[in-house]
């Protein structure tokens, strides 16, 4: 028997198998209909004759069985009596797939693939429906690889690109080699393995930003091949270097990880912090990898990592700067970089030492684009009955609703500034669960309120202590006619610690709050009491830290899994990181361009500054300080001339005082991207080829106050 029939039948003996298999999921009853009216179909006075053929001749499937198939797919089309009737058109479906995949018809297949997964039963699901395709096109490709057809080509490259980001988005790793295997056969050229590579690599990274260890490892190692394909030169070293950074950021990743789950117990542990501060260092978080760099396991950086933490005066942050320098090409160049630019945010430094730490900073090059975070990993249940930290686990640029919080020493958080209602996620999840969590802090200030957003059960409470016009009140706001306690408890300087009880239990819900060890309101009652609210992070999953318009040092939060499912993780929205590949073009700042035109409320405008009398806080970013941003107070239009060769525009856009804004992106008038609500977002929009213009809008969506909205890092590559 010849490679190529031995290949098509195998091809076929795998359909069949996998309509077996998908039929093991649905409803019987439907299973049996579907079964029987294909044995029907077998016996219509149209098509008897051709499986009659068939049967006696199967070795002539591969050029028969498309012929049939088409006959199949008009008849699905046209014949009332079979698309009225479910199981008839869903048979006809499944042996118009079964038929054209034989002789590797992939135009009559793929169309009654895409029906059969479109179709109201519910019989092929997204997953198993994206394994049959890659199966299909993967036998084409194999078919097609001695015959050097270029358009034949190019149409089924494009089908194979487009699978592979479907299934790369949707972490479907099943069919991905298969998949891959022929993207590799259809990329002869140059051309052709560089339209894969500018595909793939960017997906790749964002798989390893998401955690997906092995569907990213499969595609990098794919690219190596096709990299090796690509003319010498300079773009094939460009797409070697990108593919070089992207795994060892993996590598780093996956480090981190492992140490978070490692700090959520063992917050001491030196392995444990010096991965996850070199981890914070990948993602340009430089101050904050401080704190972990300083309980790490190398003595020299942990020496001046402490020192970097505790340092005051602009001259020994220089000097601490320079000893940086030589420790490391990499990550010393980072450090030293926030020392130079904090000691030259003293107006007080002045002078020669001035204009020499301006050449020293000068001589280091423009500060790369902070690379926001990995992803969350496949979320990790709590083990019952444990204490888990949870200050290691938080992320600012996924965790803060509003506000500016940042990491501050030995392990704790603290809010920066005064801004009005600031909020912080925690990353758990403990919807319909029973759990305890602690958390201590110390207030700056009295009369203030500090909250608790808590879930219970499948909705939420808040806990405000010292809250309402007298400062003395206690309460769970979103129960009806919930407890109430009137009580000054918090005074300025002091050291407090919250604990909260949630017990559920079928339909009745028990929350117990406790300060310092004494017991001071508790709720019992049916679920149903408590409000369905919208939340205040954006979910009712998760808890989160508020205040008013406090500052305040959080030096622990801790929470322990009673009963259910509780998790480490997220369920809102995550801001996705910008693709390294796309960041390794060479930047042009928007800060160093005049714009055409600038427009903002009350003309409030600055560049990596604040207008003149305006109190205004630096976006963070990373839980470090920005040092390139465009602020324009929402509402505001900035527009700007667009560089002849000009590919995307990046930013971070940022509304973290006030998450009451809209960001828009536009080129000529087109609308490229848009974010709103969102105290965060990253911003990676491709330029059309003949864009002129390129404008930046903040829409205040009706409410003006505390608006200040910033574009950070903006940049043309």
């Amino acid at each position: 028997m010849c490679t190529s029939l031995k290949s098509t039948l195998l091809l076929v003996l795998c359909l069949v198998a996998w309509w077996s298999a998908q039929s093991i999921a649905q409803d019987p009853k439907l299973t049996a209909e579907v079964n029987s009216a294909r044995d029907a179909l077998r016996m219509h006075p149209k098509f008897q004759k051709f499986y009659e053929h068939l049967t006696a001749n199967p070795d002539t499937l591969p050029v028969n069985g498309p012929k049939l198939a088409s006959l199949l797919a008009a008849e699905a089309k046209t014949s009332a009596a079979i698309k009225d009737h479910t199981p008839s058109l869903l048979a006809t479906w499944q042996e118009t797939v079964r038929l054209a995949a034989a002789g590797n018809d992939y135009k009559t297949a793929l169309p009654a693939l895409e029906s059969l997964q479109k179709h109201s039963s519910g019989m092929l699901g997204a997953a198993p429906a994206r394994k049959a395709k890659a199966k299909i096109l993967a036998a084409v490709a194999e078919a097609n690889a001695a015959k050097p057809t270029p358009g034949e080509r190019e149409v089924l490259a494009e089908l194979v690109r487009s699978l592979l980001k479907e299934l790369i988005v949707a972490n479907d790793d099943d069919a991905l080699p298969l998949l891959l295997a022929a993207d590799n056969k259809l990329s002869w050229s140059a051309a052709e393995s560089v339209n894969s590579i500018q595909l793939l690599l960017p997906l790749a990274e964002q798989a390893a930003n998401s955690n997906q260890t092995n569907l990213a490892k499969l595609v990098f190692d794919h690219l190596d091949g096709l990299i090796l394909k690509t003319a010498a030169g300079k773009s094939r070293k460009d797409f070697a270097d990108a593919l070089v950074t992207a795994r060892e950021r993996l590598t780093i990743a996956e480090s981190a990880h492992q140490a978070q789950q490692t700090l959520a117990t063992k917050p001491l542990d030196p392995i444990a912090n010096q991965a996850y501060g070199n981890y914070l260092l990948t993602c340009g978080r430089v101050r904050e990898s401080l704190t972990y760099l300083a309980l790490g396991s190398d003595p020299e950086k942990k020496k001046l990592a402490a020192q970097s933490i505790e340092v005051k005066t602009a001259g020994e942050k220089v000097t601490l700067a320079d000893r940086w320098l030589v420790t490391d090409a990499a990550s010393g160049k980072q450090l030293a970089r926030l020392l130079f630019e904090e000691a030259l945010a003293d107006e007080a430094f002045v002078g020669i030492p001035r204009a020499a730490v301006e050449e020293k900073l000068k001589s280091l090059g423009p500060a790369p684009l902070p690379r926001l975070s990995i992803d969350d990993p496949t979320k990790k249940a709590l083990p019952l009955n444990e204490w888990v930290d949870l200050i290691p686990l938080v992320d600012f640029d996924k965790d803060v609703a509003r506000g500016f919080w940042k990491k501050g020493p030995q392990n704790t958080i603290v809010i920066a500034d005064k801004t009005e209602l600031p909020k912080l996620r925690l990353p758990v999840l403990l919807a319909n669960c029973s759990y305890d969590l602690i958390v201590e802090f110390k207030l700056a200030e009295a009369n203030k309120d500090i909250y608790l957003i808590l879930p219970v059960a499948d909705r939420w409470v808040q806990l405000r202590v010292d809250c309402f016009d007298n400062n003395e009140s206690c309460v769970f706001e979103g129960i009806s006619s919930g407890p109430q306690v009137r009580r000054n408890l918090l005074h300025s300087n002091h050291s407090y610690r919250y604990e909260v009880n949630v017990r559920i239990q079928l339909d009745q819900a028990q929350i117990n709050f406790l300060l310092n060890g004494e017991k001071i309101i508790e709720y019992k009652g049916p679920v149903a009491n408590i409000e369905r609210r919208e939340s205040l992070i954006g979910t009712t999953s998760q808890p989160g830290l508020a205040t008013f318009l406090d500052q305040a040092l959080f030096s622990k939060c801790q929470v322990r899994s009673v009963e259910g499912k509780a998790s480490i993780g997220r369920d809102a929205p995550l801001v996705k990181p910008i693709p390294a590949s796309v960041l390794a073009l060479k930047p042009t700042r928007l800060t160093g361009l005049r714009p055409l035109s600038a427009n903002a409320h009350n003309n409030l405008l600055g560049v990596s500054s604040f207008p003149k009398g305006f109190r205004g806080h630096i976006p963070t970013i990373g839980g470090s300080d920005c040092t390139d941003f465009l602020f324009a107070h929402a509402p505001s239009k900035l527009t700007y001339a667009i560089p002849a060769k000009a590919k995307y525009f990046t930013a971070i856009a940022y509304g973290a005082c006030n998450a009451q804004v809209k960001f828009i992106v536009k080129a000529d008038n087109r609308v490229l991207f848009t974010s709103e609500r969102k105290p965060l977002d990253t911003v990676c929009v491709e330029l059309p080829a003949d864009a002129k213009v390129l404008e930046l809008e903040c829409d205040e969506l009706g409410e003006i106050f505390a608006d200040h909205s910033s574009w950070c890092y903006a940049a043309f590559r």
